[in-house]
């Protein structure tokens, strides 16, 4: 298997999920994501929140499986 597999896997979900309920939202007529984490990192408590969940899920799909697959070979 590629080692990349996994996290293109994960991250790809991702953005089709979010792409997809966006344009489900626009078409509704109701607030998108996009907009929602865009709205909440103007907001000073919930911003490093945002970021911090983000970075720990990009580590959590990419970093964390890399470092795995280098230390256990």
């Amino acid at each position: 298997m590629n080692r990349w597999a996994p996290a293109a896997t994960g991250i790809g979900a991702i953005a089709a999920t979010v792409v997809a309920t966006d344009v489900y939202a626009v078409r509704t007529g109701r607030p998108t994501i996009s907009a929602a984490i865009a709205h909440s990192l103007e907001h000073s408590v919930a911003a490093p929140l945002i970021v911090g969940g983000l970075a720990a899920l990009g580590w959590h799909l990419v970093a964390d499986p890399i470092i795995r697959r280098i230390t256990s070979s």
